[in-house]
């Protein structure tokens, strides 16, 4: 699971960097903050497995900053359909 959590964070994370080129702005570098939130909280999740409270903190962290990166990433392109 972590393997592929990773890896849609890549993915996420390329398509903001080629949504730059294509749209020739800046704009969509905005999630890239909040992947790397994201990619860290679960990188902090392996080591504590067998610690249930801070296991559940660092998936909620990792949760919310992988929805909110998503969110944005929807928002910018929906500002960028609008034009």
């Amino acid at each position: 699971m972590y393997r592929v959590l990773m890896g849609l964070i890549i993915v996420l994370a390329g398509v903001c960097c080629v949504a730059v080129v294509v749209r020739f702005s800046v704009l969509p570098l905005l999630p890239l903050p909040l992947l790397a939130v994201a990619a860290f909280a679960l990188s902090r999740t392996r080591p504590n497995l067998d610690h249930r409270r801070k296991l559940l903190c660092w998936s909620a962290v990792f949760l919310a900053a992988f929805s909110v990166a998503f969110w944005m990433m929807a928002a910018v392109g929906r500002y960028y359909h609008a034009e």
